[in-house]
Parts: structure tokens; C-alpha cells; sequence
């Protein structure tokens, strides 16, 4: 069904393409081919199958509070692999951000104990 969803929203933005992309996208090399796929596949393909993994394991609102925290790993990645710059407010942000989730996940297993 996404994938439907995803082919569908992808015609409906043919109309606003421009002939500026459409002439970058013929002049890519080998390489831009391979990292687009690898990125559509890879981002798609496995982040989907691991969602519904999880979903076999526990429910979709307790999954998608994990959804939050996907910038402050997204952005130690980056740190790691780039050596992009981490500020002070990253750090405040991914506090609050972890403090966030370790509340929720807190009131989420008092819940289950009382069930």
C-alpha cells in the first residue's frame, strides 16, 4: 500500500518539475546513479522492514516516540563520520529530547504494571 502511496505522490509532482532538473538528473554520473538508489533503497526498503519488525514486538504509538530521537543520532553520525560541528544547543536539545523519551518510556512501563 505505501508503496502505491509513493508512486502516486511522485506523478502528481511531475507537473512542477523543471527543465533544469530534468537536464541535472541526465547529466549524472555512474556514481550520483548508485548513491541516489542506494539511498532510496536503503532508506526505504530496510527502514520500512525494520519498522515492521518492530511492530511485530510492540505497537505502533509506543514505536513512533523513538521517532524523536532520530536528529540527535542522525546529527552523532554525522559528527562521527563528517566531524560536523556539535553546539551547545544540540547538546540541550538532545537532553531534552533523551529526558523526553526516558519520561514517556517511565510512564509507559508503570502503565504496564498496572495492567
Amino acid at each position: 500500500m505505501t508503496i502505491y502511496a509513493m508512486l502516486l505522490g511522485s506523478i502528481g509532482l511531475i507537473p512542477f518539475l523543471s527543465y533544469s532538473i530534468i537536464e541535472q538528473v541526465s547529466n549524472m554520473s555512474i556514481n550520483t546513479w548508485f548513491a541516489v538508489i542506494f539511498l532510496g533503497v536503503f532508506s526505504t526498503i530496510v527502514g520500512y522492514i525494520i519498522w515492521y519488525i518492530a511492530l511485530e514486538k510492540s505497537t505502533a504509538s509506543e514505536i513512533s516516540i523513538f521517532l524523536y530521537a532520530i536528529p540527535v543520532f542522525s546529527t552523532i553520525i554525522s559528527y562521527i563520520l563528517f566531524k560536523d560541528e556539535i553546539t551547545l544547543m544540540f547538546i540541550f536539545g538532545g537532553i531534552l529530547v533523551i529526558t523526553g523519551l526516558a519520561i514517556v518510556n517511565m510512564r509507559n512501563d508503570k502503565n504496564k504494571k498496572i495492567d
